[in-house]
């Protein structure tokens, strides 16, 4: 868990450098909330050439029509801040199961 000052997960917190690491081909998101801080950390993600997966079941909004437009935005025009998928599937996904 991750108390972050900002709108985005890397900013001012330990996990700066993550989106630099060459190492990292694809980093998994979930969180609250999925309109400010999910999205804005996917988006700056991808910006470093990162590939991003928002899981869906574990992330919450403030209002439930909140909830379903930014997870439209995330895969608009073939996944243009990467992809949403639920917890059963990302380790197959990601060729791990």
């Amino acid at each position: 868990m991750i108390d972050e000052p900002g709108k985005c997960t890397f900013y001012a917190t330990d996990l700066e450098l993550v989106p630099h690491n060459p190492a990292i081909g694809t980093l998994i998101v979930c969180g609250v909330t999925i309109e400010v801080r999910v999205n804005t950390t996917l988006r700056e993600t991808q910006d470093h050439g990162v590939e991003c997966v928002a899981v869906s079941n574990p992330v919450a909004s403030y209002s439930s029509e909140f909830h379903e437009t930014p997870r439209a935005m995330v895969t608009s025009r073939g996944g243009l801040f990467g992809w949403v998928s639920d917890s059963k599937r990302v380790p197959a996904a990601l060729g791990a199961g």
